[in-house]
């Protein structure tokens, strides 16, 4: 063991009394303590240790071993080691005639438990606003902090109003269909506001970000400053009772989460915040009902979070003061590693390592775990507001579910509005609620065989067998190649390929799985083929020409008109208008409920008829008042 005063003999005047004060108050302690003592004790001052020296190893200025052996011994074989420590005894003798005797005991005792480094205090409660102060108010820098939120605000909620401004613009765009024709509609016009609106958005949230990013960078300069100015400033006792892991940590972690983590957690809060104001004052102007259960809401909101952070801090504090051990404890294990394993230290040394990394890692995922807990809170508190107001607006009477964004009928026009599912409900596909006739039978009581096999059915996009066309067509071989042919040509499959055409279509051409090797068109047409040669009494098609070209399209509705018999009666769902204008009877389905019923030409001239409304608002108008004059009467 080193002395603190090696060279305390070497001093002279008072330094020199107040080294041998201070040796002899370590001699008193330390040495002549039981519990203290050390068993080997490496120093310069011979004479004050002599008294207590039961062995005795004097080197030479070359590191070799002058004399060995008890202190008389030794100093008879070593004469510079016997010269010394008479001239120190004498140094002693003059200091100690001049010290007063209580000066030693004015001295501090040393501790029993002989712990040098101290744990670190955790700060209990919430953060002082002196911390937050600091923060808040070097954010602005020489711009004042007046200038400096008045700008980040005001970019904030110009973003926000942006935002909404576009959902605006579009809502209004959309209506201008409705309430004028297409053609007076300037889509430049609208789509230029939409554009500058966007603009406008991304321009104030650039300014606010970057603004904050500047103020966040300006006050972590400023805090670091101060930091490493305490640091420097420190005692020397402060320095050896804190280790280095832990100033590391301070300088590091913290200043990491003031540059990175607050600022974004920051900006995240704002538009949270702003978020949630615009619209629970859309829901409050909506439905003034709501003040009540928004206000409840908010309590509720502000209680969650006060528990959150009762818990969070603390347990996030536990976690910053639990990293500092772990990187403390691998740094001091890399350097004195010729150490450890020339002690056999290893196994300690690992198992303490597993100790504070398991600390840490428990701290941790309590941090991680409080996120959890808020984030499913408040996810229960958004999903009871969202039913509660979805419930009110339905079921109170007010308006219908495609009002309010429960249907895509408002997105995307009629699609959406329950046709498939009454195809779906005819086959018994779907449950029902009432009875569904066909032929003048409820279809609850046929047999489901018998109801499947008389109705034909051709999807969006038909489902095809893999092997020939002809499988696909008569997948029991119950008709001859002449019948086959003859839907094929009926269907309008020629009409599309000529004879001397590559990859010409004939009953013998393979078919892979779902007919992937065949277009949409083509499947369509197979699929038509196949209902010829069924010969069903009823022939569905459910948006079957959706997805195929014009061309196509006509070649399939000309063969419709013209090849099936006259006592098929052909059910066609479309949101083609010029598919179904020149129908016997349309039905028009408006959020699953049947709006109108009745033949073309007689919707057409019926005041507030959906038909004549979607009729306006087409680009064919006039095509398709001709075709509904022609209609079968």
């Amino acid at each position: 063991m080193s002395t603190p005063l090696a060279g305390s003999s070497k001093s002279v005047s008072r330094v020199t009394s107040c080294a041998v004060v201070l040796s002899s108050w370590w001699y008193a302690t330390i040495v002549t303590n039981d519990q203290l003592c050390p068993d080997f004790y490496k120093t310069h001052n011979v004479a004050l240790t002599a008294p207590v020296a039961d062995f005795v190893v004097s080197l030479s200025p070359d590191g070799r071993i002058a004399s060995q052996g008890t202190l008389s011994t030794a100093l008879a074989k070593d004469e510079k080691l016997s010269a010394q420590m008479a001239k120190e005894s004498e140094i002693i003798e003059k200091v100690e005639l001049g010290v007063d005797p209580e000066a030693l005991d004015k001295l501090p005792k040393a501790s029993s438990d002989g712990k040098l480094i101290v744990d670190e205090e955790i700060q209990v409660g919430r953060v002082s606003w002196a911390a937050m102060k600091l923060f808040l108010t070097n954010l602005s820098g020489k711009w004042g902090i007046w200038v400096f939120w008045a700008t980040l605000l005001l970019a904030l909620i110009s973003t926000r109003v942006l935002t909404n401004l576009e959902i605006w613009i579009i809502g209004s765009w959309a209506r201008q269909y409705e309430l004028h024709d297409p053609s007076e509609v300037s889509a430049p016009y609208y789509m230029g506001l939409y554009i500058a609106a966007e603009f406008g958005a991304l321009l104030s949230y650039g300014i606010a970000y970057i603004t904050l990013a500047f103020g966040s960078m300006r006050v972590s300069r400023i805090i670091h400053r101060l930091l490493i100015s305490s640091v420097f400033n420190s005692t020397l006792r402060w320095l050896d009772r804190t280790p280095v892991s832990r100033i590391i940590t301070r300088c590091s972690q913290d200043i990491q989460e003031i540059d990175g983590e607050i600022p974004v957690m920051m900006m995240q809060w704002f538009d949270v915040t702003f978020i949630i104001i615009v619209k629970l004052v859309a829901v409050v102007l909506l439905s003034p009902i709501f003040i009540i259960p928004g206000i409840v809401l908010i309590i509720a909101g502000v209680s969650l979070g006060h528990v959150y952070m009762r818990a969070q801090l603390p347990v996030k504090r536990e976690s910053s003061n639990a990293r500092a051990p772990v990187m403390g404890h691998f740094g001091a294990a890399v350097a004195g590693l010729v150490s450890i394993r020339a002690y056999g230290a290893q196994d300690m040394f690992r198992k303490e390592l597993y100790n504070r990394s398991d600390r840490f890692t428990r701290v941790n995922r309590d941090v991680w775990d409080l996120n959890r807990w808020i984030s499913i809170q408040t996810d229960v508190l958004a999903g009871i507001f969202c039913a509660s107001l979805a419930a009110y607006l339905i079921y109170g009477g007010h308006m219908d579910s495609s009002s309010i964004g429960f249907s895509i009928t408002m997105a995307v026009g009629r699609t959406g509005s329950g046709k498939s599912s009454l195809t779906l409900a005819l086959l018994r596909c779907i449950l029902t609620e009432g009875t569904v006739y066909y032929d003048g039978l409820p279809t609850s009581s046929l047999n489901l065989d018998a109801l499947r096999s008389s109705v034909t059915i051709i999807p969006q996009v038909p489902e095809l067998l893999s092997g020939t066309v002809r499988q696909n067509l008569d997948p029991f071989s119950q008709h001859d190649d002449a019948i086959l042919n003859d839907a094929l040509r009926s269907a309008g499959l020629f009409s599309l390929q000529t004879e001397d055409s590559s990859g010409r279509i004939s009953l013998d051409s393979q078919v892979t799985g779902s007919g992937s090797n065949l277009s949409v068109g083509q499947r369509q047409i197979l699929a038509l083929a196949r209902a010829m040669v069924r010969q069903s009494k009823l022939l569905i098609l459910d948006e079957a020409t959706s997805a195929i070209d014009y061309e196509t399209d006509t070649v399939i509705q000309t063969s419709l008109r013209k090849e099936l018999s006259k006592d098929v009666t052909l059910l066609i769902v479309a949101h083609r208008l010029q598919t179904i204008m020149d129908a016997d009877r349309i039905m028009v389905l408006d959020a699953g409920h049947i709006a109108d019923f009745d033949k073309p030409s007689e919707l057409l001239k019926k005041e507030g008829s959906l038909l004549r409304a979607l009729v306006e608002e087409s680009g064919d108008k006039v095509v398709l008042m001709e075709m509904a004059s022609g209609s079968k009467k």
